[in-house]
């Protein structure tokens, strides 16, 4: 490589170290000028997949001794003696809910669930238009997956990915004046103020999938508009407050009619007294209302409609486009925890991948865009 390049000597791995920490801000800078190049590029090549914009969150690996799976082993070892006593113990789940929520080398390195597993990781938010050319992307340095809190790791990822749409995107609008027609993700983004935040104060239709549950019953109304219980549509739920939180429309908690709030040593506590129970949550059905859910279920283009299939199906660009920057690109084999060094090194991958956009305009070869190997 130092032949083919005409390099008399190589610099060694200490000073790449010294550089990715120095210029992490210049590299972010000469990012987003080459952004600014590219995206009428890509609207030249294909303006319909240009007016598209995709966010996946994902994260990068770090070098950590919480990411030997020896770690959860040991963990799930110490559960299945309680499992012995206790035949309904949950020993998977129960290991899972005391596995360290951050590393103790970097606290920065958060406990998350990608791609079906866990791993400690540096999470972050990608954002690529239609021909999977990324545009920006954005850390969550304080944010921390807490799968306790939820009855699944695939729910509380969801939950993490509604609340992250809106701080992603205010973001890169604020760098980038760029006008899109579609928004394409996931259910982890379906969340009120998630379609609201698009189609009125951006005018980007929304092409998210509604999040539910398929096991479970939807509860329905009685005449005041009070969900019932689905076991027993004679039973009206409990009003158990509005649930109010940061980048997230205000709820009304509808809490299960057999289910009884109280406290317990000073915390808040649930009992729930049903021989028969909808689902395996210790404090019974809970039923959260959007006090206003419009922009969610009237979306511009019906769901299930031609046009929103067709328009779904590319959201896949987005993984494809991930997997190239963790593993043609490398990122997901580096050996490093440092927070700085970890966003350089996607920021590099990121940089790459705008040049060979460059360069194949230039050669008339935009083809194969995501081959970089080609």
């Amino acid at each position: 490589m130092r032949n083919l390049c005409g390099f008399t000597s190589v610099p060694n791995a200490s000073q790449f170290s010294r550089f990715k920490i120095s210029f992490e801000k210049d590299l972010e800078t000469f990012f987003h000028s080459l952004v600014e190049l590219t995206e009428p590029i890509c609207r030249q090549i294909n303006l319909e997949m240009a007016d598209i914009l995709i966010v996946d969150t994902t994260g990068i690996e770090a070098y950590v001794k919480e990411n030997n799976p020896k770690l959860f082993d040991n963990l799930l070892r110490q559960s299945k003696k309680l499992q012995k006593s206790n035949p309904d113990f949950n020993a998977h789940s129960y290991t899972c809910s005391k596995m360290p929520k951050e590393s103790c080398a970097n606290p920065e390195i958060k406990l998350s669930y990608i791609n079906g597993h866990y791993c400690y990781a540096l999470k972050t938010a990608i954002i690529t238009n239609g021909l999977g050319i990324i545009r920006d992307f954005d850390f969550f340095d304080k944010s921390t997956l807490d799968i306790s809190k939820s009855a699944t790791a695939s729910e509380a990822k969801d939950e993490y990915d509604a609340k992250s749409l809106i701080p992603t995107l205010n973001n890169f609008f604020s760098k980038h004046d760029f006008k899109y027609e579609y928004f394409l993700g996931d259910s982890g983004f379906d969340a009120v103020d998630n379609y609201k935040y698009l189609y009125a104060d951006h005018n980007i239709k929304p092409i998210i999938p509604l999040r539910r549950a398929p096991s479970l019953l939807e509860p329905g109304f009685n005449e005041d508009g009070i969900p019932t219980f689905p076991n027993d549509p004679t039973l009206p739920m409990k009003f158990d407050g509005i649930t109010r939180g940061k980048n997230r429309a205000d709820r009304i908690k509808w809490l299960c009619p057999k289910s009884k709030k109280t406290r317990i040593d000073g915390k808040t506590t649930y009992i729930l007294s049903c021989d028969n129970p909808c689902t395996e949550s210790h404090c019974g059905r809970v039923c959260q209302i959007p006090i206003h859910n419009d922009f969610r279920i009237n979306t511009a283009v019906p769901r299930n409609s031609t046009l929103w299939n067709a328009l779904y199906k590319i959201r896949t660009i987005i993984e494809r486009t991930n997997f190239m920057i963790k593993f043609p690109m490398a990122l997901n084999y580096t050996k490093l925890y440092n927070t700085t060094s970890l966003k350089s090194e996607l920021v590099i991958s990121e940089i790459t991948q705008q040049i060979t956009l460059l360069i194949s305009n230039s050669l008339k070869q935009t083809e194969h865009l995501l081959s970089i190997k080609n």
